[in-house]
């Protein structure tokens, strides 16, 4: 009985870790034939569930649908546009300080671009 308690706890503790790779504030551009688009992502893990929000041209919008699960993220946003929603998938792989991102929209070609976390700004105690 206590191996079994030991195994769940070790796997919720991994999950836990796992999960924190995404934790953060995350910014890139991208590159479309109109010039480079600023896009930044603040993310929140719990477990393998992922909440955050996203900015953009379009302003701020939140996650939804986010998962993260064996080292892969993935997430939806939606947009309001003329009346319209607009559903853009998003799927990321985080390493360290990078994520490689994939951007994937209707019937068009997926959209590839990275983002970096950003560091907390340091803060200066006197």
């Amino acid at each position: 009985m206590h191996f079994y308690r030991a195994i769940i706890i070790a796997a919720m503790a991994a999950a836990a870790c796992f999960a924190a790779e995404v934790d953060g504030k995350w910014a890139g551009k991208i590159s479309t034939p109109r010039g480079d688009v600023p896009m930044s992502f603040d993310l929140k893990a719990e477990g393998e569930k992922v909440t955050g929000t996203a900015v953009g041209p379009q302003g701020e919008v939140p996650v939804s649908a986010g998962i993260y699960m064996e080292g892969k993220l993935a997430f939806r946003l939606r947009y309001q546009v003329a009346g319209q929603t607009m559903v853009f998938h998003y799927q990321g792989v985080p390493a360290e300080d990078d994520m490689k991102m994939t951007l994937a929209f209707g019937i068009n070609e997926p959209v590839y671009f990275s983002v970096k976390r950003q560091k907390p700004a340091a803060t200066t105690d006197k």
